[in-house]
């Protein structure tokens, strides 16, 4: 029998790898050489000592400062998401058997009625990775199907909350298996927050459930 094609291995492929590992290794290994070399010859020189003392101490200083800066940005990034982020606890919700239902009759009116005002909020884009022309479909956001998520989800109060995005195809494979918090960076988030906020205004302008959280056959659809 003929050995699997994609196991054997080209001469050219194995030269051209050597090739690549030789040049990675020199340019790691030439900086660190002349930054050995030269502070050995500032140590040698008058004044050495002090001089590659105050440059230790002056890379010591700058890294505290990145990282002191970076914990700052965090701080900010983490306190500007509390401000729109929208409760992830279930218990703050109204959820029924039909809610872990696909294609139920909220998701139908969804579909039907903001599918366009939701498209046209992420930009006709993959609310993940920015693609435009992979085969874009509305997906859960905050609440998979399993957690009984559905694109409108009724709080407490009977306040609606947005839980879909648009998403690819391949970023829908992700977010099937992934929660919200596991798919998205921390500054993914706040700009998904900030596009939700304006869906969840959409969905309270229109009165599309009853007190009970049953759909209202509505006369004239939003665009």
């Amino acid at each position: 029998m003929a050995p699997d094609s994609d196991h054997l291995l080209n001469p050219k492929s194995k030269r051209r790898g050597t090739l690549g590992c030789l040049l990675t290794f020199g340019c790691i290994a030439i900086p660190f050489v002349l930054f050995f070399n030269g502070i050995t010859w500032l140590w040698s020189s008058p004044e050495g000592e002090f001089l590659v003392v105050a440059f230790c101490v002056l890379i010591v200083l700058l890294s505290v400062w990145e990282i002191r800066k970076s914990a700052a940005e965090r701080h900010d990034l983490d306190a500007a998401i509390r401000q729109i982020k929208v409760s992830d606890n279930r218990f703050d919700y109204f959820i029924g058997d039909e809610d872990y239902t696909p294609d139920n009759p909220k998701e139908r009116l969804y579909r039907k009625m903001f599918h366009f005002p939701l498209f046209e909020v992420y930009e006709n884009s993959c609310a993940k990775c920015g693609d435009d022309k992979n085969s874009l479909e509305i997906d859960h956001f905050i609440f998979n199907k399993s957690e009984g998520g559905c694109f409108i989800m009724r709080r407490a109060d009977g306040s609606l909350v947005n839980n879909a995005v648009p998403l690819c195809e391949t970023c829908r494979k992700i977010n099937s298996v992934n929660s919200y918090r596991d798919l998205y960076s921390k500054e993914e988030l706040l700009y998904l927050f900030q596009k939700n906020l304006v869906m969840t205004k959409k969905l309270n302008e229109t009165k599309i459930l009853t007190p009970e959280g049953h759909v209202i056959e509505q006369t004239e659809l939003v665009n």
